[in-house]
């Protein structure tokens, strides 16, 4: 496991240079691969990164994995643009014009299959004898609708075509921009889409032939030494820009690693055991099974180590505090649940790291959906404040100890239906893990509402820094006083003679997420306000909210009459 941890600052600080190639051996197209992906592009946003990076954002997007086959990232971002370039290449012999590597709509309409290439999606109109996109009605019929009252195939065909149109841009050049723009008040870097820029500058068109010569003989030597030039051709014209070697290959390092999407499948397996662990103990409290959880949990601190690593190499290629937006908070928020762990960790009681390594899981999944955008970008002017590191992080604080208690009123709730079920023996230790439980919840909701208070009275502070008046009634603001007045409620049922005890409590503390929920996800995604840069496409409400909602409220029906029995 520290091997695990350890070997990436091995890699970032002990690697050979950049562009070093071993004596006496013959470069190769993983090696050249390699070497280009460590070439500085400039994004439509002006940030300089590897091209590594941006090839792997849109493969992603695209293809929804990182390869190809055997073609990785670099050398298909290699291939679109030699194609588009070169012109004189016949259009037959255009490999990506006929290759499957756009993932189709799932609805399968029209093409069936799971990838299409670009030809399967234009046909002939015989009408007017052009060549047409086949989801051109339709794209036009989604678009002219509001974004509500879209239908879900619309949205899937929108997002479709905007896959169409990055590979357009691809193949015209236009995410191309290596070459630093010579005494450029801007910094502006171009591509060969400037025709009176490409007939200057000779060296591009020549390393995209050498490629073309080398995919054909296998003979790399030629393409090294033209992407060599291109490299020290950035470094001379674009060193204003031009960021260090270091953090190239940190970043390098953060594409290879894919950190928050390959510990999902951790998160959830080692959650699902350890809650099958601590339910089994209840029943046949073997020591076996104790020193299986204990591995357990040890091996899920070492993911929680690996998590908060890719936190900070984030934070360190970015530049600030990864939480700036939709998927850095979801990110950031399934990291700061295990906080509740070493908080609230007593006796051998595994619940709690079960729940939080489960919902770690959930943030992780939500973030690496469609919903939310990946990509490492510059912060919005409101945001470059020593405030985003401290608002942000309490209150990010705050929801992991909420999505603790949540999650552990539904255990709660469960135990309430297994107790009505099992006999006297095993009713008693039921009863006494939900006391147990319970008291944990009552801690996590305790300190998650003080957390939120704190974090909304840092951004009344902040908000007075940055827009001159402390509280304005943002839609933000006013979900975030709703909390916790919601969670202020919870914590004060007690004194209330009708729904006081240990049931009512954690059905509440389950149900009150559904505030956070909206002061997360509904505010950012359906309302607009002084909070907007963090304002998305509406989204629909998909059917697995449903069914969740109508799953809680089984449970909640089961676990109340087997109450009163």
């Amino acid at each position: 496991m520290r091997v695990l941890f350890i070997a990436p600052f091995f890699y970032i600080f002990f690697s050979q240079n950049l562009f070093s190639v071993e004596l006496n051996k013959a470069p190769s197209e993983k090696d050249h691969s390699e070497k280009f992906g460590f070439l500085l592009v400039q994004d439509f946003k002006g940030r300089m990164k590897p091209i590594n990076t941006m090839a792997l954002e849109l493969l992603r997007k695209i293809y929804k994995k990182d390869r190809i086959g055997h073609i990785d990232a670099n050398i298909w971002m290699i291939s679109l643009n030699k194609e588009g370039c070169l012109n004189y290449i016949p259009l037959e012999k255009i490999v990506w014009a006929k290759a499957p590597f756009i993932k189709n709509l799932k609805t399968r309409k029209i093409v069936k299959r799971e990838y299409v290439s670009l030809l399967d999606l234009y046909s002939l109109n015989t009408n007017t004898l052009n060549v047409e996109f086949i989801f051109s009605k339709a794209f036009e019929k989604a678009f002219l609708k509001s974004p509500y009252q879209r239908s879900d195939l619309e949205q899937k065909i929108l997002y479709f075509t905007e896959r169409m149109n990055i590979v357009s841009m691809i193949f015209h050049g236009e995410y191309f921009r290596i070459l630093p723009i010579i005494n450029d008040t801007n910094y502006t870097w171009t591509s060969w889409v400037s025709s009176n820029f490409r007939k200057k500058f000779k060296l591009l068109n020549s390393y995209l032939m050498s490629v073309f010569y080398a995919q054909k003989n296998n003979y790399w030597s030629l393409a090294d030494k033209f992407l060599n030039e291109l490299h020290l051709y950035q470094r001379i014209y674009g060193k204003k820009v031009f960021i260090s070697d270091l953090k190239i290959r940190a970043e390098i390092l953060y594409n290879r690693l894919n950190i928050f999407y390959r510990i999902i499948y951790f998160y959830f397996i080692l959650g699902v055991g350890l809650l099958f662990l601590a339910f089994t103990k209840i029943f046949f409290p073997f020591r076996g099974l104790y020193v299986l959880s204990i591995y357990f949990s040890w091996f899920l601190f070492t993911i929680f180590i690996y998590h908060t690593f890719g936190l900070i190499l984030r934070w360190y290629i970015s530049g600030h505090a990864p939480w700036s937006n939709s998927y850095e908070s979801a990110v950031s928020i399934s990291c700061s649940m295990f906080l509740s762990v070493f908080f609230f960790y007593r006796n051998g009681n595994i619940f709690i790291t079960s729940v939080t390594s489960l919902f770690a899981a959930v943030f992780l999944m939500i973030a690496q959906g469609n919903l939310m955008n990946p990509e490492l970008t510059y912060l919005v002017p409101v945001l470059k404040s020593f405030w985003l590191v401290i608002h942000v992080a309490v209150i990010i604080s705050s929801y992991g100890f909420l999505s603790t208690g949540a999650f552990l009123g539904g255990i709660v709730l469960i135990f309430f239906i297994f107790k009505g079920i099992v006999g006297d023996f095993y009713s008693k230790k039921i009863e006494k893990q939900i006391q147990e439980l319970t008291l944990i919840n009552e801690m996590a909701l305790t300190l998650g509402i003080f957390f939120l208070t704190v974090g909304t009275f840092l951004g009344g502070v902040w908000a007075n820094e940055s827009w001159g008046n402390y509280w304005s009634w943002d839609p933000k603001e006013t979900w975030s006083i709703i909390s916790i007045i919601v969670y202020s409620f919870v914590l004060h049922m007690r004194l209330i003679p009708e729904i006081t005890g240990v049931f009512y409590f954690n059905l509440a503390s389950l149900l009150s997420i559904s505030s956070i929920i909206m002061t997360y996800f509904g505010v950012n995604y359906y309302l607009s306000g002084m909070h907007s840069y963090a304002k998305g496409y509406p989204i629909q409400v998909t059917s697995w909210i449903y069914y969740a909602i109508f799953f809680i409220f089984i449970i909640a029906i089961s676990a109340y009459f087997q109450k009163i029995k």
